[in-house]
């Protein structure tokens, strides 16, 4: 069976599933947009990435759910939520490790 002769659910979860993982990498592809500020501040604003990403990623969230991509937001919530717990966890073990030595 074709993509074209699925039934109707299967086609709406497939372009859903492809909306969520579109939403994570747009989640991280906004990282670019720090890069510019991490270069200007000698990577000072890398150090606050989980507080600095609210500055991009809420807007572009409040973009795609006034354009009803309910699927999109989802993924840029999962990708912005899994950066921060990145950001965060890497801060944590660095400041564990600098106060075991």
């Amino acid at each position: 069976m074709s993509a074209d002769q699925q039934p109707p659910e299967r086609a709406r979860d497939r372009r859903t599933n492809e909306g969520v993982w579109r939403g994570i990498a747009l989640a991280l592809l906004l990282h670019l947009l720090q890069l510019p500020f991490a270069i200007a501040s000698e990577g000072g604003t890398l150090l606050l990435l989980g507080v600095t990403q609210v500055v991009y990623e809420v807007p572009a969230l409040l973009v795609v759910s006034v354009m009803g991509r309910r699927d999109l937001a989802i993924g840029i919530v999962i990708g912005t939520a899994v950066s921060f717990l990145v950001a965060f966890g890497t801060c944590a073990a660095v400041f564990y490790v600098r106060v075991q030595t």
